[in-house]
């Protein structure tokens, strides 16, 4: 087993190396993900890191090794999840530029993933672009992050505290701390509710 893991791992690494990803890149993901270098076949490896290449990815870039670990997961998954976000209405562009920007968007059940684009277009309005422009909120837990600072911003909203053209993507990505500066700490005597 162990003689079999050497024997994919080596030639995973080193054609990682040979297209330019930083050994620490390398070493970060290995850590994370190992089975990913240890049971991936060479030449499929190789493929999805030509792959990767090829879609216009940095290997400098931590998202590098990141789309390659997404692109191996299995080619039906990513058919699956393509096709997915078709008929939620991204077009190929809308689909390669998320995956550009957060390759585990590819990772998502697809329960999520339409329960996220019902909440993201249905109830607020959101443009298929819009997500696909910051995929990232994708990860963002609804119930505990996304709802309760929409509803923040909705309270905002009304008292005309805030403008209704303020993308509230910018309200959704920043840590609580800062959140709370910047949306509730802020207009506490004008909306202490």
């Amino acid at each position: 087993m162990f003689r079999l893991s050497l024997k994919r791992l080596m030639p995973n690494i080193s054609y990682l190396r040979d297209h330019g990803v930083p050994a620490s890149h390398i070493s970060k993901f290995i850590l994370r993900r190992p089975n990913m270098f240890c049971m991936a076949d060479p030449d499929r490896f190789r493929m999805s890191v030509v792959t990767i290449h090829g879609m216009g990815f940095n290997p400098l870039s931590t998202m590098f090794v990141e789309a390659v670990g997404t692109l191996l997961r299995s080619k039906t998954n990513w058919e699956e999840k393509s096709e997915l976000y078709r008929n939620l209405g991204w077009s190929e562009d809308d689909l390669l530029s998320a995956f550009k920007k957060q390759p585990m968007c590819m990772q998502l059940s697809e329960k999520m993933i339409k329960r996220k684009f019902e909440f993201f277009f249905g109830e607020l309005g959101w443009e298929p672009s819009s997500l696909s422009g910051c995929p990232v909120v994708l990860s963002l837990d609804l119930e505990k992050r996304v709802i309760p600072r929409c509803l923040v911003l909705q309270v905002l909203l009304s008292k005309g505290l805030i403008k209704k053209d303020m993308k509230w993507i910018y309200a959704l990505i920043p840590s609580e701390k800062r959140f709370l500066e910047r949306f509730v700490t802020k207009y506490e005597e004008e909306a202490p509710e």
